[in-house]
């Protein structure tokens, strides 16, 4: 039920509409059912689907382009499992 509720907030309807507070509802209920639940594999993966398509519509809404990056790079985090940071490069 509650992938269901997560979907529909992120999802556009045949009118391509979503607003910004849909999507990020979305991206609160889809982090934190990933950050409190014991999920089966399969339940995981839809999880963090539908975190990857909250991001990508936080960014959508985002005027300032260090926003839209910020919610861009977060779903290819999230999509690749991994972290990206310049930090580490910039100590070397």
């Amino acid at each position: 039920y509650l992938f269901h509720v997560i979907q529909k907030h992120v999802e556009k309807d045949e009118n391509s509409n979503v607003d910004r507070n849909s999507c990020q509802w979305g991206l609160t209920l889809a982090t934190q059912l990933l950050s409190s639940t014991k999920l089966n594999k399969e339940e995981e993966i839809l999880a963090r689907d539908l975190r990857v398509e909250a991001l990508q519509c936080m960014a959508s809404f985002m005027t300032s382009a260090n926003g839209r990056n910020y919610y861009l790079t977060s779903a290819l985090e999230e999509i690749t499992g991994s972290k990206i940071s310049i930090y580490n490069a910039l100590k070397e």
